[in-house]
Formats: C-alpha cells, sequence, structure tokens
C-alpha cells in the first residue's frame, strides 16, 4: 500500500496492489519443499533480523507461559547466545520446516510472518525498525496484517499481552480472495 502511495506520488498514476509471490502457492505446495524438522518437543521458533533484547525478553515470558522450548535460527551474533536450541544449517527447505513444525513462530521477518500465514501458525511479529528509521520496511509488515485484519498480531513489548486467536478460516478466505484478484492482475497484466 505505502508502496503503490510512493509509485503515485512520483508518477500521478495509480497502481494496484497485489500479495506477495510466497502467497499465490498453495500450502500444500509450499509443503512439497519442506525438510522436516529434527526438533521433537514443542517449540517456538525465532527468526529475528534485528538484535532488539526487548522482543527475545517477550518470547521467554512466553515460553515459560506455554512451556516450550525456544529454537533459534540466528541472525546476529547475539542469537548464539539465547533460547534452548539453535539451527544454523538452515537453507530455504529447511526454514520452511522449522515454521511448519513449530507451535508458534515469532519474528520481525516479513517472509516469517508470510510462511506463519501460508502454514497457519500462532504468530507474533515483532516492529524491526523506529519509525524514523531510512530504511523503516515495517509498512510491509503492518499493510499485510491490517488487510487480513489481524494487526493485533503485532507484538507492543511495553503492554499488557492480550491476543485473540487466530480466525484461520476468515483469514484464508481474505488471502484466497486476494490471490485471485492478484492472479487475474498478473493474467491481464501480461497479456
Amino acid at each position: 500500500m505505502d508502496g503503490a502511495c510512493i509509485v503515485k506520488e512520483i508518477t500521478g498514476r495509480e497502481v494496484p496492489v497485489v500479495l506477495d509471490p510466497t502467497l499465490l502457492l498453495t500450502k500444500s505446495e509450499w509443503e512439497q519443499q519442506i525438510v522436516n524438522s529434527n526438533v521433537k518437543a514443542p517449540y517456538i521458533l525465532c527468526y529475528f533480523l534485528s538484535h532488539n533484547i526487548k522482543h527475545r525478553t517477550w518470547v521467554k515470558r512466553l515460553s515459560k507461559i506455554k512451556g516450550y522450548k525456544i529454537i533459534v535460527l540466528p541472525f546476529v551474533t547475539e542469537d548464539f547466545y539465547w533460547g534452548d536450541g539453535i539451527e544454523f544449517k538452515v537453507g530455504p527447505q529447511e526454514f520452511l520446516g522449522l515454521i511448519e513444525g513449530a507451535e508458534i513462530v515469532c519474528t520481525d521477518s516479513y517472509h516469517g510472518v508470510l510462511f506463519s500465514l501460508i502454514f497457519n501458525k500462532e504468530f507474533y511479529s515483532f516492529l524491526r525498525f523506529k519509525d524514523n528509521d531510512k530504511l523503516n520496511q515495517n509498512s510491509r509488515i503492518f499493510n499485510l496484517l491490517e488487510n487480513l485484519n489481524i494487526k493485533s498480531r503485532i507484538v507492543d513489548t511495553n503492554a499488557d499481552d492480550i491476543y485473540e486467536d487466530i480466525d484461520w478460516l476468515e483469514i484464508n478466505n481474505k488471502i484466497e480472495q486476494r490471490k485471485a484478484a492478484s492472479i487475474d492482475f498478473l493474467v491481464h497484466a501480461l497479456r
């Protein structure tokens, strides 16, 4: 949505907003690519692209409440020093398997959120960028979750933890509607 506004501001032209290409494939198509995780106990998968101690502290609290292990996909050096397990030999197929096998996904990654949606995983999204950061990409997550009416999945580490359950039937229906419109646009645009 923000990208469409930028294009309009620069060119004066309205442009449609389509789904991210990852959502154009079905869950079963993605499942064919999975390499299953070796983690056997119920776990919270943490995939953070930033180093924010508040995010990790929040996840530790969630782990105590739920009784799940914390499995970390390390991205920053500090990720090697927290959690109950580290998965560092992870390619795209293993990444999918870790998300699919998780009870909960905690991430500040746009694609971490996308694949949580695809696999219908309980997830919590954290903001990676400050509002005044020139590289701020938070709008991708904001827009996606706002369009699906689940913006409440964005964690405020300073607030009380009250999160509604995700109505996956409703979410999947909304994604399917947007998917059909996106494919229709692409088919017509490529003629």
